[in-house]
């Protein structure tokens, strides 16, 4: 009987690590979709025009966007020339992507939360019959 409560007070810290890391997860794939959803943006407003860039200590240049060409990652630290509908696309591809990672994360959490409630309760219900053996004694 002991063995089977040591078990399962293991069982429910090693589910209760698992949601703690599906929750690390989640939040770095929620800034990467934040990130995208702000370049879309970006990129959907970018057209030749006059604006001023920032240079730092809150000085600024006057400059002229002369193409609408972006720098796409493409990983390894490499970058790949495309044409703004093209980033367009790919940024909207990305952004389906990491919204598939966050629906199977949220599966997984779901998963495991239920395992973890499971096992709580046959650690609740142990403990509970333990106490009332304690209590007739």
């Amino acid at each position: 009987m002991a063995d089977d409560s040591q078990r399962m007070v293991y069982e429910a810290r090693v589910y209760s690590e698992q949601i703690r890391l599906l929750q690390n997860e989640a939040e770095r794939i929620n800034m990467t979709a934040m990130e995208l959803e702000s370049s879309l943006a970006a990129v959907e407003a970018l057209r030749e025009e006059q604006i001023f860039v920032p240079l730092g200590a809150g000085a600024m240049v006057s400059s002229r966007i002369t193409s609408t060409e972006v720098l796409v990652p493409i990983g390894a630290g490499y970058m790949i020339g495309m044409k703004k509908y093209e980033a367009v696309e790919e940024i909207k591809k990305r952004m389906q992507s990491t919204q598939g990672a966050i629906e199977k994360l949220r599966a997984e959490f779901d998963k495991i939360n239920a395992k973890l409630y499971e096992v709580s309760g046959k650690i609740d219900a142990m403990n509970a019959k333990r106490g009332g053996r304690e209590g007739m004694q």
